[in-house]
């Protein structure tokens, strides 16, 4: 007998349809070169001889970036009809929805305030080169990342409680149905709570958003300003200082980088401020075409920490070495490890015919040697006899005088 499908509740109904669309056909080929692109990054700047200021912020935000991938999946594969049909995985949805939201929102944040980072780290190098050496040392950066990260997570810690997991009961086709639904958290239940998650929605979004994107804004303004005025010095100049060259290269990866980080993370920022001054007391709902802006913004934002490992490429040179080196030390490294596995075992069977050739030298040697002091023998015990019938001769004719 089979069952009425109108009598089942399917999640996805209640999916926007953009997000089906974008969770089925765009997100997997993004999650996939996002998380290869990251990785091949994490490699390249790990695999450098000297690790510079500028490539600590980047592992850090190359970290964040691939971290944050992982935590959009579970939102993306409720996109596919045959996840949705099996309960399992949609009380694990539901149930880990908000922590990984919280997660992903943290990773997120630390991207951008450690894109702000090496942003003003550029801009010093370039303005004030002594202060950048004297005040960026290695325990500076070290410290300076933990306290982005930690920051970050204090700041979108109200999502952790916004929404909890509720079980309601619903009654479709003559049955009752308990179901799994996100309500925002009881304010009489959990009255301190709610009050910090209402306090924190209204100044979250100016923390995480606003004010990064206006500093990233203006930094990086600056920043490209004084990397054309740089270029400008080196063609007047003919005798530059090379460091001064690769300064002004690694301004030229930090501005590429951040200004496609600014363009991809834009959208969600100001779609993001818009809802939390949209919010009110009585929560009501929002329009249709919010949920479509949202779903196309946040792919936007997916794609943009995809896509760096293109424009490390594109900008960068040494990068792009970098990179070659890493595929061809793999290729000789198992090219050298076959060679040598191929020498071990030359050298093994060399060694054995050897000793099997010692080993019949020694035999043969030995035969010889049996031979030789046989032959001694035979010879001394012949000059014993001859010795013997010469004391014997001599005694006869002694008698006979």
């Amino acid at each position: 007998m089979e069952m009425d499908s109108s009598c089942t509740l399917n999640y996805l109904s209640v999916v926007p349809l953009a997000s089906v669309v974008i969770g089925r056909f765009v997100f997997p080929i993004v999650f996939v070169v996002g998380v290869i692109g990251n990785m091949l990054i994490l490699l390249a700047l790990k695999a450098a001889a000297v690790t510079t200021k500028t490539s600590y912020f980047l592992i850090a935000m190359a970290v964040a970036d691939l971290c944050f991938f992982f935590c959009v999946l579970p939102n993306h594969m409720i996109s596919f009809p045959a996840l949705t049909k099996l309960h399992s995985f949609i009380v694990f949805y539901i149930q880990s929805k908000m922590p990984l939201t919280a997660l992903a929102n943290w990773f997120s944040v630390a991207s951008i305030w450690l894109a702000i980072a090496v942003t003003f780290e550029r801009l010093l190098a370039i303005r004030k080169p002594l202060h950048a050496k004297l005040f960026f040392k290695k325990w500076h950066l070290i410290s300076l990342i933990t306290f982005i990260y930690v920051a970050s997570f204090v700041s979108v810690s109200y999502i952790f409680f916004w929404l909890t997991p509720t079980e309601i009961t619903v009654n479709r086709c003559n049955k009752t149905q308990t179901l799994l639904m996100l309500k925002p958290i009881n304010e009489t239940v959990h009255p301190m709570v709610h009050q910090y998650v209402s306090v924190s929605l209204k100044v979250a979004p100016h923390l995480t958003c606003t004010v990064p994107l206006i500093l990233l804004i203006v930094l990086n303004s600056l920043l490209l300003h004084y990397l054309r005025q740089g270029r400008k010095m080196s063609q007047m100049v003919a005798n530059v200082n090379p460091s001064r060259i690769m300064e002004l290269r690694v301004t030229l990866i930090v501005v590429s980088i951040i200004g496609t980080f600014l363009i991809c993370q834009t959208p969600s920022g100001v779609l993001y401020v818009w809802e939390s001054m949209q919010m009110n007391a009585t929560n009501s709902s929002r329009p249709d075409w919010f949920y479509t802006a949202v779903a196309v913004s946040n792919i936007l934002v997916i794609c943009g920490k995809a896509i760096n490992f293109a424009v490390y490429c594109v900008s960068s040179s040494n990068f792009r070495s970098k990179i070659k080196r890493l595929f061809t030390v793999s290729k000789f490294s198992k090219a050298h490890s076959l060679m040598y596995n191929l020498k071990n075992y030359t050298n093994t069977t060399m060694t054995q015919v050897d000793s099997e050739s010692e080993m019949m030298l020694s035999t043969r040697r030995s035969k010889d040697s049996y031979t030789m002091t046989k032959y001694e023998l035979q010879k001394l015990n012949l000059t014993k006899a001859n010795a013997n019938n010469y004391a014997t001769t001599t005694k006869f004719e002694l008698a006979a005088k």
